[in-house]
């Protein structure tokens, strides 16, 4: 599978499954204030849609 074989509907489909405000991490880096951060966050979080965390399969940590 790629993305080119992807529809356009699986794809809007996945964003809304997985693009939530509690799957949602904000990082900021380098030389940025935090008041900047929180009002261009602010801008955008509008748009973020409300939901439930997506089910993950638990990662393996083995080790050797």
């Amino acid at each position: 599978r790629t993305l080119n074989g992807i529809q356009r509907r699986q794809l809007r489909d996945f964003l809304a499954r997985n693009y939530c405000t509690t799957n949602t991490v904000v990082v900021a880096a380098g030389n940025v204030r935090h008041a900047g951060v929180v009002k261009a966050l602010a801008n955008h979080a509008r748009q973020f849609r409300p939901g439930t965390r997506p089910r993950c399969q638990p990662a393996e940590t083995r080790q050797t």
